[in-house]
């Protein structure tokens, strides 16, 4: 569903309040302006430099709430805009020093059954703030509890989770592991 329909959708058929449906058009339009504000050049140029991290332990890493307990591991590379990070995740080493220097709700579409997430790489780089953009080295998703249902929005076709940037340093072996769109 395109973003015309969602908000077709949502001003015709969707049965909200008013108030309601301008805080939804308002998010997809941030979200399609986001978007397009970059270039594909854009987006891969950061990716090489804004890695996935996950929080996780014994190297078993998943989207769920930050615990204590849990470390960050380092990603192995996937296809950034076609290929959900956080499928199927391969964890390739412990991410220490990294420090928390930002956090957003952010959007992704699943277009499809909600119980998949599937936030990507390049969702999480055109949607990070630009003041800290620069600064950021890894991204995170968190989600607010293990009940997929609790990060699904269903007005809008998508999942809104937390994304945390940090800064550090990328490992040369991750800095390395060659991107794809």
């Amino acid at each position: 569903m395109t973003c015309e329909d969602k908000i077709f959708w949502l001003r015709e058929c969707s049965g909200l309040s008013q108030e309601k449906i301008e805080k939804y058009v308002a998010i997809l339009d941030k979200l399609e302006q986001q978007k397009q504000a970059m270039s594909q050049e854009q987006i891969m140029a950061y990716a090489a430099k804004i890695r996935p991290v996950l929080f996780g332990s014994s190297g078993e890493v998943g989207v769920c709430p930050k615990e204590n307990d849990k470390e960050l591991y380092w990603l192995k590379s996937t296809p950034i805009a076609t290929t959900s990070c956080t499928f199927k995740p391969e964890a390739i080493a412990k991410a220490g020093g990294l420090k928390e220097i930002g956090r957003i709700e952010s959007y992704h579409p699943f277009s499809g059954y909600y119980g998949f997430l599937r936030p990507s790489a390049a969702e999480a780089i055109y949607q990070c703030p630009t003041e800290i953009l620069n600064k950021a080295c890894a991204f995170a998703f968190v989600a607010e509890d293990l009940d997929i249902r609790s990060v699904c929005d269903f007005n809008i076709d998508m999942h809104k989770v937390t994304t945390v940037y940090f800064e550090g340093t990328v490992p040369p072996e991750i800095a390395n592991d060659p991107i794809k769109w």
